[in-house]
């Protein structure tokens, strides 16, 4: 997570004032409490931080599944196929494998747990479930600048305001 700090605030929120800022990387994971858990209401929240990011920093987040593991995977893949004429198939698993067990070990670290392979199994279903979801969600979360949040409907505008709708 990158937070935002400056001398008057300090906030996740690309909202805060940058007035003297600079950018750090937290070791901290953010504690959230998103109380029931599903793939629809996870898909939901992450398709909000997307919209969100969409009318702040438009360019970046139109740039950002070329971030996400699958689509760079597939990128990566097709251009080593086409320049080293090597296979497809077998340099996009590698490079799943790699991102995969960079991520296990990089959430061990954070949680501040030595890599315990006997949880590989349980983190391998969640994490392919998230990085399959990520390119769809980006879609549905683009095509749409309206948000509920707290029970109320707004429509995000791109001076970083939103416009209760309801």
């Amino acid at each position: 997570m990158l937070l935002f700090v400056s001398s008057v605030f300090s906030s996740s929120s690309p909202f805060s004032s940058f007035s003297h800022w600079r950018v750090s990387l937290c070791d901290l994971p953010a504690l959230q409490n998103p109380g029931h858990l599903s793939l629809t209401l996870f898909a939901k929240r992450m398709a909000r931080w997307i919209r969100l990011r969409f009318v702040i920093a438009t360019i970046t987040t139109l740039l950002e599944p070329f971030s996400e593991c699958i689509l760079l995977g597939c990128v990566f893949a097709l251009s080593a196929n086409i320049i080293w004429h090597v296979s497809f198939a077998l340099t996009f698993a590698i490079h799943i494998v790699f991102w995969m067990t960079a991520d296990f070990i990089l959430l061990h670290q954070i949680g501040g747990l030595a890599v315990d392979l006997t949880r590989f199994p349980g983190f391998l279903v969640p994490w392919l479930c998230r990085e399959m979801m990520a390119f769809p969600v980006w879609m549905y979360a683009i095509s749409d600048r309206h948000i509920t949040w707290g029970g109320h409907r707004y429509k995000l505008l791109f001076n970083g305001h939103g416009l209760h709708v309801d």
